[in-house]
């Protein structure tokens, strides 16, 4: 599954186009998709539905969850409550801060927290978003008003040293493992 990363916008590609070059990597599997980016949601198995959210906007690249999108999230939230799955999210733009400074160091890399969405997310029991846009590694916790705790899973590159990705279970419990390719 696929979601558009800041590169993928700066003068290439249309949230449209963007789609139609990866309809192979979740958006023809979709049973919902947001008109206004390259959003989407898709069930998983029976037990899980997977909301992919383009958190870019096109052009500049820059994080890009407004109000809109944010209303498309939180009816996608509301059907998976209805259908009684579990609903998971993936993004480029990290969903919370994970660093000291910040917002100085990478302007637009995280999803605005004026916009509200952790506590939405906390709202609707999504414990897990995975990110990347700032390749880093590292996982960053938010506490909701109803207690619920989520996390921002940020996940570096495979362009960077050493080369660390992550294997993810879910089960009775969740397990989130780093692995690294030391040898190719």
């Amino acid at each position: 599954y696929v979601v558009p990363g800041n590169h993928d916008y700066y003068g290439k590609a249309t949230p449209e186009e963007f789609a139609s070059y990866y309809a192979e990597f979740g958006y023809n599997e979709a049973i919902a998709k947001d008109e206004n980016s390259a959003s989407y949601a898709v069930d998983l198995d029976s037990e899980y539905r997977l909301l992919a959210v383009d958190s870019c906007l096109p052009g500049d690249g820059i994080s890009g969850i407004d109000e809109e999108r944010k209303v498309w999230i939180e009816e996608q939230a509301q059907s998976a409550q209805k259908d009684g799955k579990k609903l998971i999210s993936m993004m480029h733009h990290n969903m919370l801060n994970h660093f000291i400074f910040g917002d100085m160091l990478h302007p637009g890399g995280f999803v605005d927290s004026e916009i509200g969405l952790p506590e939405l997310y906390a709202q609707y029991n999504v414990k897990y978003t995975f990110t990347g846009h700032t390749h880093a590694h590292d996982i960053k916790s938010y506490t909701g008003k109803n207690d619920v705790t989520i996390y921002d899973v940020l996940t570096s590159s495979l362009n960077l040293y050493p080369l660390p990705y992550r294997t993810v279970t879910f089960g009775d419990e969740v397990k989130i493992r780093t692995e690294k390719i030391e040898a190719v």
